[in-house]
């Protein structure tokens, strides 16, 4: 059966605040690895969610494995789909040659994407991906997109779980659980008074969270 992206995506922005190290290699079983370059988060994500066909190293080659199973897309439609492959390249990556600049990110399908961007940026969420000079994009060969199947009714309606939160809240759920204004439970489930009232009470985390001094 093939992985949902919204594995792909969940997977993904758990790497959030790790460092970028060009040409390091990461390994599958390294369960929670701290260091990435671009194409390594890619292959490190898809090899530990066991995605068929093999994801192959390297931007260029990741461009040119969608290419052969014929899984590119429009560069709008990637940045509107959640766990697609967003590409930037000098030159043409269908040759036989690196092009001398390549990078590839994860969309997030919101106008961000998650990637190991650079030395200076580290690996995380960024914004803006709609501004941003990509080249290339692609869906993951042998990764389903759309509503997940467990999330989907008889008569076709999606429904998410109180456990799953939407895709688009991921990165924001997990910061808020972080920073311990939420247990990180039932993030789907309506607060009751009570609850927004103990959520106000964490002064501190909120200010800090918001970025208020």
């Amino acid at each position: 059966m093939a992985v949902h992206s919204d594995k792909v995506v969940r997977l993904a922005v758990q790497q959030d605040g790790d460092r970028y190290v060009f040409g390091e290699r990461t390994r599958f079983h390294n369960v929670d690895p701290d260091v990435f370059d671009c194409s390594e988060l890619i292959q490190w994500v898809c090899g530990r969610l066991g995605v068929e066909p093999e994801m192959p190293d390297g931007s260029w080659v990741q461009a040119k494995h969608c290419k052969n199973h014929d899984t590119l897309i429009e560069i709008d439609k990637g940045v509107d789909t959640a766990g697609a492959l967003l590409f930037r390249f000098s030159s043409n990556p269908f040759g036989s040659d690196r092009p001398d600049k390549a990078h590839v990110a994860f969309s997030l399908g919101d106008g961000r994407t998650m990637e190991a961007r650079s030395t200076s940026l580290g690996v995380g969420i960024f914004a803006h991906a709609a501004d941003r000079d990509w080249t290339h994009a692609g869906k993951i060969p042998g990764v389903k997109y759309g509503p997940s199947p467990q999330a989907v009714t008889a008569d076709g309606d999606v429904v998410l779980g109180d456990d799953e939160p939407n895709l688009q809240y991921v990165a924001v759920w997990q910061a808020i659980t972080a920073a311990g204004i939420m247990n990180g439970k039932a993030p789907r489930r309506p607060l009751t008074r009570q609850e927004f009232a103990a959520i106000l009470s964490r002064k501190q985390q909120l200010r800090a969270f918001l970025g208020i001094n």
